[in-house]
């Protein structure tokens, strides 16, 4: 299993920033702003009449996670190509941390890549910006397609092969608009070299996956698996599976 960072890990880093640039230049403006980020591929199949093969489509959604060492009244993006990413303040972090929200279409056509420019004001109505920088990268060429299944306490997912897919998570949701940054879990993860090529069963016992749980609130999670390529530990492009079922911690 391969390990990708969490929401706690990406804060911890946007923190230490924050310090190592401290410690370098003491002329530093006291209220700093950086970001991460990556993008989700949701894909769509159309198949022409009289035609086997479908065409695919894909759409690229941006998600951008804010942070600064002092508490944000407002926080917006600027995507490299000059649209507007809106974004909205994570619970339980006080303000310093904002990410984009994913209920205001914000989906492009092309697979965006670069530096995504961030402006932040404090209480104060000072003013920051910061950048968050998404790595290029090719999209990934097919859908991902499956089926998840939560029984007697035991995750099992089947799902094929993407190409351009160097990993496969196994997830759990808030809800189906949560993002890698906000009500979200990794299971588990699975690096494309290491899986049959041929057929693509997974099978989590209780054992494997309680610990990455402990920290969910009693109630409902949406279960489902994802495509994704990964670099240096964090994830650059992902692709949702359709399919979905109801995981309950008690």
């Amino acid at each position: 299993m391969k390990t990708i960072l969490n929401l706690k890990q990406y804060v911890i880093l946007l923190v230490a920033a924050f310090a190592m640039t401290s410690c370098l230049d003491s002329d530093d403006p006291a209220f700093q702003v950086a970001g991460t980020g990556y993008v989700i591929q949701t894909i769509s199949e159309q198949t022409a009449s009289g035609e086997e093969e479908a065409t695919i489509t894909s759409r690229f959604t941006p998600i951008i996670l804010a942070g600064a060492n002092e508490p944000m009244t407002k926080c917006s993006v600027k995507a490299p190509g000059g649209e507007s990413i809106l974004m909205t303040q994570l619970d339980g972090y006080s303000g310093i941390t904002w990410v984009s929200n994913t209920s205001y279409g914000s989906e492009m056509d092309k697979l965006p890549s670069g530096t995504f420019t961030i402006t932040a004001y404090n209480q104060e109505e000072e003013p920051a910006q910061g950048v968050a920088v998404i790595n290029n990268t090719t999209e990934m060429k097919a859908k991902l397609k499956g089926d998840v299944e939560f029984k007697d306490s035991k995750i099992t997912a089947t799902f094929n092969k993407v190409e351009g897919a160097t990993d496969y998570l196994v997830v759990l949701k808030k809800s189906s608009s949560s993002t890698l940054y906000d009500n979200f879990v990794i299971v588990a993860s699975y690096k494309d070299t290491a899986l049959d090529q041929a057929e693509r069963k997974i099978t989590l016992p209780e054992s494997e996956y309680s610990s990455k749980i402990t920290s969910l609130e009693a109630g409902s999670y949406y279960l489902t698996i994802a495509a994704a390529i990964v670099s240096s530990s964090s994830v650059v492009l992902y692709q949702e599976s359709d399919v979905h079922t109801t995981f309950t911690k008690k």
